[in-house]
């Protein structure tokens, strides 16, 4: 029954929402309006804000043992993602590398506790140094 329900949302959002698509004119090339330009940057100051609400979640699901640590991954990866299109120069972007490398890092440090008392997985402790390898590997790479 759940799958009929789902099948049932998918298409109705599929009819509802074409309607809207097709009714919208394609923006031809060019640079963007002050206009548009200020709308983008409410938008992402949005999703920052949105973001930073969710890793802090997270954050809080993950240290009281009942989040999961992909998800608190892909919630801090949103917040990475975020404010990398944000920052406008190579300064903010190293910053914005420092930072969450900060963060990763003590994710790390979390599982590694918790590998010693006997609550974490192995695989959560590799799957967290992986993420810290590949950040580091993004924050050398972005100042060469």
């Amino acid at each position: 029954m759940s799958r009929i329900f789902r099948v049932t949302l998918l298409v109705t959002g599929v009819v509802v929402s074409a309607p809207l698509l097709l009714s919208v004119e394609p923006r031809q090339g060019g640079p963007a309006t002050g206009e548009e330009e200020a709308s983008t940057v409410e938008l992402l100051e949005e999703m920052r804000t949105t973001s930073e609400l969710l890793v802090q979640s997270r954050m809080k699901e993950f240290l009281g043992g009942r989040g999961q640590l992909h998800e608190l991954i892909a919630a801090q990866e949103k917040l990475f993602d975020i404010e990398m299109k944000i920052a406008e120069t190579a300064d903010a972007r190293s910053e914005v590398l420092k930072k969450h490398l900060e963060r990763v890092r003590a994710v790390e440090r979390v599982v590694e506790n918790r590998i010693r008392s006997g609550t974490a997985r192995r695989s959560d402790l590799l799957e967290c140094r992986l993420w810290r390898m590949n950040m580091e590997l993004t924050f050398l790479t972005d100042r060469s």
